[in-house]
């Protein structure tokens, strides 16, 4: 193994020589293009050509007779997870479970039935792996459940659970597709491991919100309130939905000092006030109500 030094150019770069035999193997001369790519290992991989990605048309045939919806539904997913370009679903019972597989296929992003008969379905997923931006993908989830918090409180006032519903499927599928991103980037050598563990936590916390939201709203509508009540259940939201949208900023910052600030305050408040509600009504649905907003309390971290 060759060393080098390490020598300083300028305000912010730094040279390292290239060995001159490994220059004249690769043909190269001055001016040509270097091409850099962390591994994830601390280590810097050099190369004289950008490596193209070969994509495989990777296949799965799953059968489905004399299995349950649950399976059916969790091999599918689990193909689609593991990026299986294309996916056949066949057997005998296929008439009688089309429509539930249907909807199942539906619920995943960009993965369409190119071909269906009475036994068969053949699935083709359209998507760019190496377009997908994670980042993205959590702002969107991001936004669909900070617009569910907001809607969830004002279902004491009017019905919003309808749309809840709709907007936590869309979540759902925001949630498989930053699953299936990260497995995907975890056979490249260029993401760091750190990254994609944080993802993994964001995106698994804002689906148990998003079902927080929906199952706290379907409470609200169901219940009825007393005035004074309805004001103490809408300050303990608000201060639930402040921590959510701070503790997000904190994420997009990458400030954990933020993050753990926000935390503390959040479990404080919430925790105080939720005791404070319980003790001042009778009311045993107000006692429920404080302990699915502790568990909402705790998923926001």
């Amino acid at each position: 193994m060759e060393t080098r030094k390490l020598i300083k150019f300028g305000n912010s770069s730094y040279v390292v020589s290239l060995p001159g035999k490994w220059v004249k193997k690769n043909n190269l001369s001055k001016g040509n293009l270097i091409y850099c790519q962390e591994n994830g290992n601390k280590e810097l991989v050099l190369s004289p050509e950008r490596k193209e990605e070969v994509v495989i048309d990777r296949q799965i045939v799953i059968k489905i007779d004399d299995k349950s919806e649950q399976d059916v539904s969790r091999e599918i997913v689990s193909a689609y997870i593991n990026n299986f370009r294309t996916i056949k679903i066949q057997g005998k019972e296929l008439e009688d479970k089309a429509e539930k597989i249907i909807g199942i296929i539906h619920s995943l992003i960009a993965l369409e039935i190119i071909d269906q008969t009475t036994e068969s379905i053949v699935t083709r997923d359209f998507l760019n792996m190496k377009n997908i931006s994670l980042d993205q993908l959590i702002k969107r989830m991001d936004i669909l459940t900070r617009s569910m918090i907001s809607d969830s409180k004002n279902c004491i006032r009017s019905d919003l659970c309808n749309s809840l519903i709709r907007r936590d499927k869309d979540v759902n599928r925001l949630a498989i597709l930053i699953l299936r991103s990260i497995k995907y980037r975890l056979g490249l050598s260029g993401d760091e491991y750190n990254n994609l563990f944080l993802c993994h936590t964001v995106y698994e916390q804002l689906e148990k919100i998003a079902d927080d939201a929906k199952r706290i709203s379907k409470y609200l509508v169901k219940k009825g309130f007393k005035k004074d009540e309805i004001a103490k259940i809408d300050e303990i939201y608000n201060l639930i939905e402040k921590a959510f949208i701070d503790t997000l900023k904190a994420y997009y910052l990458k400030d954990p000092v933020l993050a753990q600030k926000t935390s503390k305050i959040l479990k404080e408040n919430v925790l105080k006030k939720c005791a404070s509600m319980e003790s001042a009504t009778k009311n045993k649905d107000c006692a429920i109500l404080a302990e699915k907003y502790r568990t909402m309390c705790n998923h926001i971290k």
